[in-house]
């Protein structure tokens, strides 16, 4: 019986250290209908006015205005937001999306590409910025400034350990730059294992294997 009684006990430990699953991310690539202070199916307007683009937008973005520099597909293809920040004009649009099903002490990798294409209009949104990843508020990671206006797409990536179940996802510029960053093909995957259960001592599982082999010989023996 003890035996019995250890062997569940050892599958029990085993099954609640089996990796957890990666956390439900929806439309990371950003699929959705283009407009001015518009959001794909998934995301939410977290501050002002993001908008959502792709390689033909002129007209969409800060007020308006052309890319200054026609920008590449990014690896996900399809459309893309827009986010801008500068206090010239009050602008600091932010998205985000809420993330339900965290494992707490689970590690996670996050990733995504991110340009600086800029917008020509009256106030030109030409300047360079960084994109800054955050979890209800708490910054988890930056990414690289783009210092030059550039068709090309950057990629990030950065782990982190959750420590809730549910949490805001959210993206912001960095700085105060009069700028205008766009963000595509968001991953959230897991990374590494989950915190383990505090083991049994190895001693004690000796010990607990040389008692239930001691019962089995004394059954034996009593037969």
């Amino acid at each position: 019986m003890l035996l019995k009684r250890f062997i569940i006990g050892l599958s029990a430990t085993l099954a609640l250290a089996a990796p957890a699953s990666a956390a439900t991310l929806v439309n990371g690539s950003f699929n959705g209908t283009l407009g001015q202070g518009v959001v794909p199916t998934g995301w939410q307007i977290t501050n002002q006015t993001p908008d959502t683009n792709n390689v033909n937008t002129n007209s969409i973005g800060v007020g308006g205005g052309n890319y200054f520099t026609a920008p590449n597909d990014s690896n996900d293809g399809g459309t893309w937001v827009g986010i801008a920040y500068t206090s010239t004009t009050g602008e600091f649009e932010t998205i985000g999306q809420t993330i339900s099903d965290f494992v707490v002490g689970q590690t996670y990798t996050l990733g995504f590409e991110f340009g600086n294409f800029g917008i020509a209009n009256a106030f030109n949104f030409n300047n360079s910025n960084s994109v800054t990843a955050s979890l209800d508020g708490v910054v988890i990671g930056t990414t690289a400034d783009v210092f030059v206006l550039s068709p090309e797409w950057n990629t990030y990536s950065v782990d982190f350990v959750a420590a809730s179940t549910s949490a805001l996802l959210g993206f912001s510029l960095t700085k105060d730059f009069r700028s205008y960053l766009q963000i595509d093909g968001v991953t959230l995957t897991t990374a590494g294992t989950t915190i383990q259960p505090v083991p049994l001592p190895g001693g004690l599982i000796f010990m607990l294997t040389a008692l239930g082999g001691l019962t089995f010989v004394r059954r034996r023996s009593q037969g």
